[in-house]
């Protein structure tokens, strides 16, 4: 199996790609106390071996 494709499929009702709800999200964007326009990224490269 190509090394994506299962996440594709276990991971595709998902907005992004995170173990982590779309609400659970929100809460922790909400301390942050973002200005007009700024953004958050958070890369992540998986396991590490």
């Amino acid at each position: 199996m190509e090394p994506y494709k299962f996440t594709t499929i276990a991971h595709s009702d998902r907005v992004f790609c995170s173990p982590l709800s779309e609400s659970k999200v929100a809460r922790i964007l909400e301390r942050i106390e973002l200005l007009p326009k700024e953004r958050v990224i958070d890369v992540d490269f998986g396991k590490v071996h």
